[in-house]
């Protein structure tokens, strides 16, 4: 080992020492590798069918759904590349939201109709009435 070449044959390591030609690296197989492919986040797809569900069942899931989402994203984002699936954790949080919308907004409906009483009902029933005739 030396600083400078001493003549042919000797190389020049990664320590930016110069060695004898005997010392010489021998190549050997390349190595590879692995990285396992990226899987789909199981919270992910139970937050879309959450969400999807809780269309049918007037918002019974849309809660857990919204968690489940909502938890599926930060995991995805955490795992740098090895989950994926952050598109379907939007689309349940979006359906979950979407299903919680229209029970909110039913809800408002019933009390306004209730706690307005028949004057409400009469006022509706004209708009009604005037809109289809």
């Amino acid at each position: 080992m030396s600083d400078v070449t001493q003549g042919p044959g000797w190389w020049q390591a990664s320590d930016g020492k110069w060695y004898p030609p005997s010392t010489a690296p021998t190549p050997g197989p390349a190595v590879m590798a692995y990285r396992a492919p990226p899987r789909t986040s199981s919270m992910a797809i139970a937050s879309l069918i959450l969400g999807i569900s809780s269309l049918v069942t007037c918002a019974l899931t849309g809660i857990p759904g919204l968690i489940t989402g909502i938890i599926a994203r930060r995991q995805i984002r955490e795992s740098n590349g090895a989950e994926t699936g952050e598109g379907l954790a939007l689309g349940g949080i979006v359906t979950s939201a979407i299903a919680l919308g229209l029970v909110v907004l039913v809800v408002l409906a019933i009390f306004a109709i209730t706690f307005l009483g028949k004057s409400a009902s009469s006022k509706f029933s004209s708009v009604g009435s005037s809109v289809a005739g």
